[in-house]
């Protein structure tokens, strides 16, 4: 049901001005909403809409909502990370790395610079000799332009 409502269809309609497009658009958000009521607590619905409000905040739509996406993707990130403390240093590395980066990125985005660091240090510590790391490290170097955002280094991007 997550992964229905992050589809690319409802992503791509959001950045559309027309009536049809806009109601498909709230229809993937209602769907992902959905998902979280009936399993509130399980990564594998929390991720999914995380990511795909993450993605979508960075979309031509109003400051105002992409805002309120941006806030509650880094929110299901934050329940995530505090889910999967227990087991969270076992996970892969990509895994690990994602989340981190896009709880840096997301809070950086939100105007929260010290929470930011705090996640770029941990990705640094925790995910070590990696290409996360090594971007947590330019970015907390102020080597990269402070309008930008880390983008997901992970299987998408290959």
């Amino acid at each position: 049901m997550a992964w229905f409502g992050a589809s690319k269809q409802s992503a791509q309609a959001g950045q559309d001005k027309d009536v049809e497009s806009e109601v498909l658009f709230q229809k993937g958000l209602d769907e992902m909403n959905r998902a979280v009521v009936l399993a509130p607590d399980s990564p594998s619905v929390l991720l999914p809409q995380g990511a795909t409000l993450l993605s979508l905040s960075t979309a031509p739509i109003s400051p105002e909502l992409s805002k309120k996406l941006l806030r509650q993707g880094v929110e299901d990130y934050e329940k995530v990370l505090r889910l999967q403390a227990s087991y969270f240093a076992t996970l892969p590395l990509h895994a690990r790395g994602e989340l981190l980066s896009g709880l840096a990125d997301g809070w950086h985005r939100l105007g929260d610079q010290g929470k930011a660091r705090e996640y770029y240090l941990r990705i640094v510590k925790e995910c070590a000799g990696s290409p996360y790391a090594s971007n947590s490290e330019i970015w907390l170097n102020h080597r990269v332009s402070t309008d930008g955002y880390p983008t997901c280094q992970g299987c998408h991007v290959k």
